[in-house]
């Protein structure tokens, strides 16, 4: 995501859980089209204690370029339930990035090569199955029969 001098990113959180924001971000100072210089930035943390609007990453300056290359968020609260939705709020018309619901000592990750990822309490990735119930296959039909398939016909 690439903020200009009238963006800023937002997370919108349902409950009082605590949440903690990290972003990691580079600045791009540009002239006449051209990057001049970066500087690389680590330190932007936020902590969320409300369900309430709150600003993660500010705006750059007039000739800046923000580019966020990683997003942490975590529900460190011990027993709360926590949605959040983070928004591209650009010249206060909010648009939503992405919704997720983290259970306690969950967390997500958003990284500008990859996209985000759901962290269980153990660390591990949480991966979405397939509802194989939904998938229907003519393998699994019953009257299926297999006997005819590898024979050679004359």
């Amino acid at each position: 995501m690439i903020l200009t001098s009238a963006d800023k990113v937002e997370i919108l959180t349902s409950s009082a859980a605590d949440t903690h924001v990290l972003c990691e971000y580079v600045d791009r100072v540009i002239s006449a089209d051209v990057e001049v210089s970066s500087q690389l930035h680590n330190d932007e943390t936020t902590t969320i204690v409300s369900a309430t609007t709150t600003t993660v990453l500010t705006a750059p300056a007039q000739n800046i370029r923000r580019q966020l290359l990683t997003m942490s968020i975590a529900n460190v609260h011990a027993s709360l339930t926590q949605t959040v939705t983070i928004k591209k709020d650009e010249s206060a018309t909010d648009t939503t990035w992405f919704i997720a619901t983290l259970y306690p000592g969950e967390s997500l990750l958003y990284h500008h090569r990859m996209g985000w990822q759901k962290f269980n309490t153990g660390g591990l990735p949480v991966v979405s199955m397939p509802d194989v119930r939904a998938v229907s296959s003519i393998l699994m039909a019953p009257h299926f029969s297999t006997a005819g398939l590898t024979s050679v016909k004359t």
